[in-house]
């Protein structure tokens, strides 16, 4: 959200048409729509988010969202480098 909120104040707007968005983790439901309203042409996301049945659900859902409304969607670039981050930005989370 802060990515896109950031983007749309440099360029002067809300569209993102000509905008790729790179991130660790397939982003939430909220994340998605705030993608899809903005118009992003692209989403590279490095690793799926699944714990139980429930996410894999909310990952198909998004999918078909996603295509709908005609954002491309690349999975896995960098799946290990991002989980890795990953797992160090939680582990170090429930330190604090």
């Amino acid at each position: 959200m802060l990515a896109i909120k950031d983007a749309s104040e440099t360029l002067g707007g809300w569209r993102l048409t000509d905008c790729d968005l790179y991130v660790t983790m397939e982003p939430c439901i909220m994340c998605s729509g705030a993608i899809v309203n903005s118009r992003i042409k692209n989403i590279i996301i490095g690793t799926k988010h699944i714990k139980n049945a429930n996410i894999e659900k909310q990952h198909t859902f998004k999918m078909e969202y996603f295509k709908d409304s005609r954002v491309n969607v690349e999975f896995g670039i960098m799946e290990d480098e991002c989980s890795i981050i990953l797992q160090r930005f939680f582990k170090d989370l429930r330190k604090k």
